[in-house]
């Protein structure tokens, strides 16, 4: 963990630099302004001394990076001048560090976590430990190589996630996500839930290893956002009922946010009735101007099919799904480049727990 921070900088730098390439294919005009020409010598100097600046100009007015840790109010100095942005060669330097250093795969991936965390949390600077600019000699090595040529082809998809709107909030705030338990009784759940985990809150290590274990796909983003100091506040958001919910950033990680994501059975299987919640999926896939629902726990209870609206009936027996959609560049020929065939995300079948039932008909009786 020695290194996590001067990884921190190098990944700001290269998702940095990739905006100003993707930004300037579009036509945009945007720059990255160095010291001087980033080479294998010279690269950790400018990185860890934080000599540059990713920036974009429109009608006048000056946008940053979103993972820009210095700002030049004043401007870039004399000794500064645009540079060609190149954070293929950028990520290579990382690479041979990590490699050449027996930094871990786990060290890398949770520095870039942070570094993605950083346009969604700007309540407060975040404290890193002190620098200094690594010595070696770089040497080649075979272990890990394979991972790190995977993650140099997602930087974009990298940079998509980092920027949607709290994307990586809603997919940690998700990792406590029950789709089994109805909105009526998540008060109950999540109490129950707070009480085990309250306790943790004074011990980062045990905490740490209680939600790693729960959601291990996320393992990075955690133990960055538990780093950072963030993971308090997330923890307080999953268990208020209402957290954040972005079903792009679901729909693209296969991360479970939200009922709407789900099927669900009628438990009761009497024909003609279809539960609460397939009614509001149904309803939210058919109106294009429906948002969704606030709470990720489904309603409970069923309705019959033909006390439900005309748009929910129409629809009922074509099995709506999230479709990925692709993301491509408009041309200035105006034409569109061949696009691939969207997926469809299979969704998990549940049944939700009878509970209303017994309430209302006098079945239930209290002590």
């Amino acid at each position: 963990m020695k290194h996590l921070s001067r990884l921190i900088l190098a990944w700001a730098f290269i998702l940095s630099s990739r905006w100003v390439e993707i930004l300037q294919m579009a036509g945009e005009k945007a720059s990255m302004i160095q010291s001087e020409d980033v080479s294998r010598e010279n690269f950790w100097n400018v990185v860890i001394r934080r000599q540059w600046q990713a920036t974009m100009t429109r009608d006048g007015r000056n946008f940053y990076a979103p993972w820009c840790t210095e700002r030049y109010v004043a401007g870039p100095s004399v000794n500064e001048a645009e540079a060609l942005p190149d954070a293929l060669k950028a990520f290579q330097f990382l690479e041979s560090f990590c490699l050449s250093e027996g930094v871990t795969k786990e060290c890398a991936a949770m520095a870039l976590a942070v570094v993605l965390m950083f346009p969604e949390y700007k309540d407060g600077p975040i404290k890193l430990p002190p620098l200094a600019v690594p010595e070696g000699v770089y040497t080649s090595a075979v272990d890990d190589i394979e991972f790190y040529q995977s993650l140099s082809k997602c930087l974009s998809r990298c940079i998509t996630l980092s920027c949607c709107d709290e994307g990586i909030a809603s997919l940690l705030c998700g990792g406590l996500f029950e789709p089994r338990v109805p909105c009526n009784l998540i008060g109950a759940h999540l109490l129950g839930v707070r009480k085990a985990i309250e306790p943790l809150k004074n011990d980062p290590k045990t905490f740490a290893r209680l939600i790693v274990r729960q959601n291990p796909r996320l393992s990075a983003l955690w133990l960055a956002a538990i780093w950072t100091g963030h993971a308090s506040k997330l923890v307080d958001s999953a268990l208020g009922g209402m957290p954040p919910i972005s079903l792009p950033a679901a729909s693209w990680t296969g991360a479970l946010q939200s009922f709407i994501q789900a099927g669900y059975h009628s438990i009761s299987r009497r024909d003609g009735f279809i539960s609460r919640a397939q009614e509001f999926s149904t309803i939210y896939f058919v109106h294009s101007d429906a948002t969704v629902p606030f709470t990720p726990s489904p309603p409970f209870g069923e309705i019959a099919a033909k006390d439900t609206s005309l748009d929910v009936q129409k629809h009922l027996l074509h099995d709506h799904k999230l479709m990925e959609s692709t993301t491509y560049w408009i041309l200035e020929t105006e034409s569109q480049p061949t696009q691939e065939k969207p997926e469809i995300q299979e969704r998990p079948m549940l049944c939700l727990p009878m509970i209303d039932r017994g309430l209302s008909d006098g079945s239930f009786k209290g002590r």
